[in-house]
């Protein structure tokens, strides 16, 4: 099977995340794409693909606009073929009501925003690269955190994915359902 992986990433740890499923996927004999939305070739891979995984980070509460925006344009050819979505985010870190909450409000606002419901979908602990981050968005990451008992030494950086999770995640994919034609 030929699986496209198309993300968008702010400071490179949602790539990470789709380097790893495709690594996992390819260790199972399957045939892997790794692209950014916003590549000029990635409406000719989708076109090309039997099955589409897309990630995204979330920021501020919201899903990242460029994959939105490369959902929208090829949701034609998406909707024929399996797909799956995977979501780097804080939230994805804790299994708590109120985590489980946000994670599902996140994979509801990606199909009221694209109109395509993914066959599976996943979210994943991001991370805090503290180091990485301005004065101002450093300042607040670390009072966000501060506030819900988080890490708050901005001299370093945390990851919080489980990467079983993620293995996991792209076993699920290569055994979930093929989507119906127009759902």
């Amino acid at each position: 099977m030929k699986i496209a992986i198309f993300y968008e990433s702010y400071l490179g740890h949602t790539e990470q995340v789709a380097r790893r499923i495709r690594d996992h996927l390819e260790t199972k004999g399957q045939s892997t794409s790794l692209l950014k939305c916003s590549e000029p070739a990635s409406e000719r891979v989708v076109k090309n693909s039997d099955a589409v995984l897309i990630g995204s980070p979330i920021r501020a509460g919201k899903l990242h606009k460029k994959v939105i925006g490369f959902v929208r344009r090829n949701a034609g050819q998406l909707r024929e073929k399996r797909t799956g979505l995977f979501i780097v985010c804080l939230a994805g870190k804790e299994s708590t009501p109120e985590a489980l909450a946000e994670i599902r409000k996140y994979q509801e606002q990606f199909v009221e925003l694209t109109g395509l419901a993914p066959a599976v979908s996943k979210a994943f602990g991001g991370a805090l690269p503290y180091p990485k981050y301005n004065f101002f968005l450093r300042y607040i990451m670390k009072k966000i955190n501060q506030k819900h008992g988080g890490d708050i030494d901005t001299s370093r950086s945390y990851v919080y994915t489980d990467w079983d999770a993620v293995r996991g995640f792209a076993e699920e994919f290569i055994q979930s359902p093929v989507r119906a034609k127009g759902s």
